[in-house]
């Protein structure tokens, strides 16, 4: 092949591609606008690549910095997928049992309480309670690891059901499950999911760091700045931090086997529970359904200052994910939007993004 045939081909693989990154473009600054948040920040990959990445509004409103698709943003609840891919890639590398009672790791497990295990409180099946009431998803104290976090929360609470016989959805579970691998590693979190995916970090109250968004939220009805509050009561479960093109391509490194072998992500992706209906379902960090004939695993969240989205159709190699710093943001629908760009069909992918 000649330059000049390369250099045509190369250019129409450009122009296909141009409506739906503009697409993608108007549709997240539409968003940012009707919806009245600083800023939406959305990362799209077709085909198994990133596709595009674009950013509408401000990541701080009162310093007049723009966001950009390297903006950094609480991710909230989307930590839980990342907790659950960690897990087993330790199981893989028989440093942790997905299976044995957590007791096993957490000495100072109380006696009395039934053990849950890894596995189980993965799957929100271990019967460890959520938030009782606002002042827990405000909280402002500062724990150094999770095992502090641990008894400061939930150490001493008695369990909602016997492990394994049902289901509650619950951050807490999560931060169990990060001290569970804590203990058995001897290793932070925080330098556990870096091994995995070396972008992500922990929202550290008291650390400075570049390119993080400041959080807002609605008070009667206009801007205002989100309340303080410390995650690192729950960093497993809903306190990272990752712009949207970090947390795209953990998972199309996921989706491509780079992280773990094919049936480990089977197992992962495997619903444990199922909604009433049997349309959706949740495996061990990740949400499970279909649509336009496709399956896909999927998470969101919300806390102070943050809306998180993601999902992902493993079998297209299609995957969105939207961040921002409004905690009113409804990033489900931007998604549904973005994906009626490309979806049913997987060739609506250009060759050349």
């Amino acid at each position: 092949m000649n330059f000049i045939t390369w250099a045509f081909l190369c250019a129409a693989a450009a122009l296909s591609a141009a409506p739906q990154k503009d697409a993608v473009t108007s549709l997240v600054q539409r968003a940012t606008d009707e919806q009245n948040v600083p800023s939406i920040s959305v990362a799209v990959a077709c085909g198994g690549r990133i596709f595009h990445a674009t950013a509408a509004g401000y990541a701080d409103l009162e310093g007049g910095t723009k966001a950009a698709p390297t903006t950094l943003y609480r991710i909230a609840s989307l930590s839980k997928p990342v907790t659950a891919t960690l897990a087993l890639h330790l199981a893989e590398q028989k440093r942790v049992d997905l299976d044995a009672p957590i007791g096993k790791y957490v000495t100072e497990w109380p006696t009395a309480t039934a053990q849950p295990t890894l596995r189980q409180l993965l799957a929100h099946r271990g019967g460890i309670r959520d938030y009782r009431s606002a002042n827990e998803m405000f909280a402002t104290v500062h724990y150094d690891n999770l095992s502090a976090a641990l008894a400061g929360s939930v150490l001493q609470d008695p369990l909602l059901f016997a492990p394994g016989s049902s289901m509650k959805y619950s951050t807490y579970g999560y931060t169990v499950a990060g001290a569970v691998l804590e203990k058995a590693t001897g290793q932070t979190f925080e330098l556990l999911v870096q091994s995995v995916q070396p972008s992500l970090m922990i929202d550290n109250y008291f650390r400075l760091t570049p390119d993080r968004a400041r959080g807002y939220g609605l008070y009667r009805g206009k801007l205002s700045n989100a309340p303080a509050f410390d995650s690192s009561l729950k960093y497993p479960g809903g306190g990272l931090l990752a712009s949207a093109t970090d947390y795209l391509n953990f998972l199309l490194a996921l989706n491509a086997n780079k992280l773990l072998p094919q049936d480990r992500v089977a197992e992962m992706w495997t619903p444990m529970s199922k909604s009433p209906d049997g349309r959706s379902g949740y495996g061990l960090g990740w949400m499970t359904g279909s649509r336009a004939g496709h399956d896909y695993v999927q998470h969101g969240g919300n806390q102070v200052g943050a809306q998180a989205g993601m999902r992902l159709y493993p079998k297209l190699g299609f995957a969105w994910v939207a961040l921002s710093n409004g905690e009113h943001a409804d990033l489900r629908k931007l998604g549904d939007a973005i994906e009626a760009i490309f979806l049913p069909a997987s060739a609506n992918c250009p060759t050349t993004p």
